[in-house]
């Protein structure tokens, strides 16, 4: 399989991850689960992809796929934010986002 897809799943991931801690945040105890368990799947995939293969690269494309997957979810997250409250604005006054 084409390291592209275990990056993939690495971005993948953690995009979940982000959705599950929005879920949590809002008390949403049966998605938090089942993305729990997606999560893991998906990791495991990986996982057994890496002790067969013996390929070093997977787990280097999968932990690049995985940051980069958490910083555009945190992203993602911010920008959303940004829309749900227009009259926020950074600590400092600033708006860290301009339009």
């Amino acid at each position: 399989m084409p390291l592209i897809v275990y990056f993939g799943i690495g971005f993948a991931e953690w995009i979940l991850a982000m959705v599950r801690m929005a879920a949590f945040v809002r008390d949403r105890m049966l998605i938090v689960g089942w993305l729990v368990m997606l999560e893991i799947l998906l990791g495991l995939y990986v996982f057994k992809a890496y002790v067969v293969k013996d390929n070093a690269w997977i787990a280097f494309a999968y932990s690049i796929g995985g940051g980069i997957g958490a910083m555009a979810g945190a992203y993602i997250k911010r920008i959303a934010g940004r829309k749900d409250r227009p009259d926020s604005a950074g600590a400092d006054g600033d708006d860290p986002l301009p339009e």
